[in-house]
């Protein structure tokens, strides 16, 4: 890596999130935070087109990428539902009446991997008062940021 461990990147991309999203009711636009033989780039981007963030991975020379954005999200009970959910026989989180607002952060150098999940807490009048990593914790990043770079042995 050009000098950011992964718990770095992911900490740098935290830290934003809290600043931008803390007293205020504006979201947080995706990002995707490159560690780049130049040094560390931070790009506000499209995250559904994936061959461009491939594109933009490969020619920026990145050694490692995180990805930061808001979701939804909603508990999975056991891994029949979550398959569930996956091939589209059960409602993802955005449809769910138990889901709550959370800032994904992602992090991989193409060797190894890690995630945070941070719940959005708001007051009565909608602004974000805090962001709660404490209720969610780190788990296992799955989906379709995970293999944006090139594996590396």
């Amino acid at each position: 890596m050009n000098g950011h461990t992964l718990n770095e990147l992911i900490e740098i991309a935290e830290q934003a999130a809290r600043r931008w999203l803390i007293g205020g009711k504006k979201a947080w636009p995706p990002t995707i935070l490159l560690d780049t033989p130049a040094g560390l780039q931070i790009v506000v981007t499209e995250l559904a087109d994936l061959p461009a963030l491939r594109t933009l991975i490969k020619d920026r020379r990145a050694v490692a990428y995180c990805i930061c954005h808001e979701a939804w999200a909603a508990s999975v009970r056991g891994l029949d539902e979550f398959r569930a959910i996956d091939e589209g026989r059960a409602p993802n989180a955005s449809a769910r009446p138990d889901r709550f607002e959370v800032v994904a952060v992602f992090a991989t150098d193409g060797m190894s991997q890690k995630s945070r999940c941070l719940a959005i807490r708001r007051d009565a009048s909608g602004d974000c008062v805090a962001l709660d990593n404490e209720s969610i914790g780190e788990e296992p990043a799955l989906g379709r940021f995970t293999t944006l770079l090139d594996a590396r042995a």
